[in-house]
């Protein structure tokens, strides 16, 4: 999915990486780690291409639009690596689809996710209709209705981090990261309540980037972690999970 920075048309959010601390929660079931699995992630994350592209600080923020995505590369806990992508299926301002994929040396899961939700009403507001979720090559899995009433607070707190508004933190400087050069970030911090545990991280963010816009984040909650944009793209996003079903 990587894609040339200089051929974009156009030269948000310690959710992000709250949202890959929720997706890990999930991959305990996956199975144990492989070699073949290892070096697989290994070696993606040593192809990946550094740019120098210096984004300014007064580029306009992108609305929310179908194909958007984010990639990054997080180092967890325990010193290993995944990759991580963001991707905005579809958008029409009320109802979103997104989808969230992590690989790792577990593994990978993919979570494609229907919502409703006007991002300038309260959070409370979003509702999650339908959820998928697919470990690895096999066939993807349906939640039933009784699955989402059990998991509700799971799923949302997934979804809910697409609407984090970062443009309200203060200007913290700039933030260089595999992706470029991002000048001007906005520094929040945000706190995720999972199954009675609490995570909190610091993030940067900038308005060169769509959807959530998050540059860097690093958890603050005396366990280290650290994820960084690695590459991006304002078009092109396909679900795999969709394709996998049809």
């Amino acid at each position: 999915m990587h894609q040339d920075s200089q051929s974009r048309t156009q030269s948000p959010r310690l959710g992000v990486y709250l949202t890959l601390i929720v997706i890990s929660m999930a991959l305990t079931g996956c199975p144990p780690k492989t070699l073949s699995q290892s070096q697989i992630v290994d070696t993606r994350i040593t192809e990946l291409v550094a740019s120098n592209i210096v984004y300014k600080a007064n580029t306009l923020a992108n609305v929310l639009s179908a194909g958007q995505w984010l990639q990054y590369k997080s180092i967890d806990e325990n010193s290993e690596p995944s990759i991580v992508t963001y991707k905005l299926i579809a958008s029409d301002g009320f109802n979103h689809t997104i989808e969230l994929v992590e690989e790792d040396y577990h593994g990978s899961i993919a979570t494609y996710m229907e919502l409703r939700y006007d991002p300038g009403r309260d959070a409370k507001s979003l509702k999650v209709k339908r959820v998928l979720t697919r470990y690895g090559q096999s066939t993807p899995k349906e939640s039933s209705p009784e699955d989402l009433a059990i998991k509700e607070s799971y799923y949302r707190a997934l979804a809910s981090q697409l609407f984090v508004p970062w443009v309200e933190g203060p200007m913290d400087g700039d933030v260089s990261v595999g992706a470029g050069q991002f000048q001007g970030c906005h520094k929040i911090e945000t706190s995720l309540s999972v199954a009675g545990l609490v995570f909190r991280a610091n993030s940067w963010h900038h308005p060169a980037l769509p959807m959530q816009g998050m540059v860097k984040a690093e958890r603050t909650d005396g366990t280290e972690g650290v994820m960084e944009l690695v590459d991006f793209g304002l078009e092109g996003a396909l679900s795999d999970v969709l394709r996998a079903v049809r």
